[in-house]
């Protein structure tokens, strides 16, 4: 008898392989089950356990014989292998199969190792990966296992914007279901799609926006800070009643003065001022970003003095009078001839 045949899909049977005797003429092969046909000399065997097979052959004269062969039958390999993922669009994942010796992935394409038991994978859209696993005896099955690639979001940061040291601007973000903004400085919230922002140099904020597959990108958006011009209003003065003063405004490319009612032009720099009682006159220059400051200037408005000389007098040639003013702080008279001093209030004079 003949053993030691190994099993895999089909086995084919020769009894001129084994000892039984030349020149039959006719076969019976038994058991019959798994066999392609009983009677041939050499059938295929697909059995599903091990099995012994005996074949009887007779001659043309009617003599008999018999042989056996043992065909062993392994079983398939027990494979394991990942279970069926889903991963984002550009990700990573690793496969891994168990159970065999050898081992062989049969998709060719986005794999990092078709001949090993766990090979990295990164494919572009939704992939069935099937794998031949085989054994010590070479016996083998196939299983697969299904990457299911989620698209990314299209995540927008929204405009790149321009604005002013000390303005606030509101950022929109679309295409996500969740949000994360970077840097957090100057940001109302860093976890919603439209935060206020107020930086105070320019800056690129990044928003990772992420979907309900919990896939993510990221996008960016620039905001552009100019600084604000250095408005200045010029000194503070006084003048009086009746008086006019020119401004002197600087700093910025248009200009706009409050209050307007007694300036001659308030949207120059330096217009002419006849304020009638003390104003504070505010200043509000804009540059060409159309960035704007303000300064204020005081102009402090004093009312005149109230004079008051002696009465008129009446005196001879020769003689000499005593003049008085008051009301003041300085004393100017004139005309200057024939007076002790022009600039105190109490003079002498003595006019020809």
């Amino acid at each position: 008898s003949d053993n030691g045949f190994i099993f895999s899909w089909g086995i084919n049977l020769d009894p001129s392989l084994s000892s039984s005797p030349p020149g039959a003429f006719t076969y019976l092969w038994n058991p019959t089950n798994g066999l392609s046909d009983s009677t041939i000399s050499d059938p295929m065997a697909s059995p599903s356990t091990t099995t012994t097979y005996v074949v009887t052959g007779t001659n043309v004269a009617g003599c008999a014989n018999s042989d056996t062969v043992v065909v062993n039958v392994n079983n398939l390999p027990n494979i394991s292998v990942t279970n069926d993922t889903a991963i984002c669009a550009t990700d990573t994942i690793q496969l891994l199969a168990s159970g065999g010796s050898a081992y062989e992935w049969l998709t060719s394409s986005n794999i990092s190792n078709q001949l090993i038991s766990n090979p990295l994978v990164w494919p572009s859209s939704t992939t069935t990966y099937q794998v031949v696993v085989s054994d010590a005896n070479t016996c083998s099955d196939t299983a697969q296992v299904t990457i299911i690639v989620n698209t990314l979001p299209v995540v927008d940061a929204g405009l790149n914007d321009t604005l002013c040291v000390g303005d606030t601007v509101q950022l929109v973000a679309s295409g996500a279901n969740t949000y994360q903004w970077s840097p957090i400085d100057s940001l109302s919230s860093p976890i919603i799609s439209n935060p206020l922002a107020w930086p105070t140099s320019s800056t690129t904020y990044l928003v990772t926006g992420t979907d309900l597959n919990n896939c993510f990108t990221t996008d960016s958006v620039e905001l552009i800070v100019n600084a604000i011009p250095a408005v200045d209003a010029g000194l503070p003065a006084a003048i009086c009643i009746g008086d006019s003063i020119l401004l002197q405004g600087s700093g910025a490319s248009s200009y706009l003065w409050s209050p307007a009612g007694s300036l001659n032009d308030a949207t120059i720099s330096n217009p002419m001022a006849s304020p009638l009682l003390t104003t504070t006159y505010f200043l509000t220059g804009s540059d060409l970003n159309s960035c704007i400051n303000t300064d204020s200037v005081l102009i402090t408005v004093n009312p005149l003095p109230i004079a008051t000389t002696s009465n008129d007098t009446s005196l001879c040639i020769g003689d000499t009078v005593l003049l008085l003013a008051a009301g003041a702080d300085t004393y100017d008279w004139s005309p200057t001839d024939s007076i002790s001093n022009p600039l105190i209030s109490n003079p002498l004079v003595w006019p020809t």
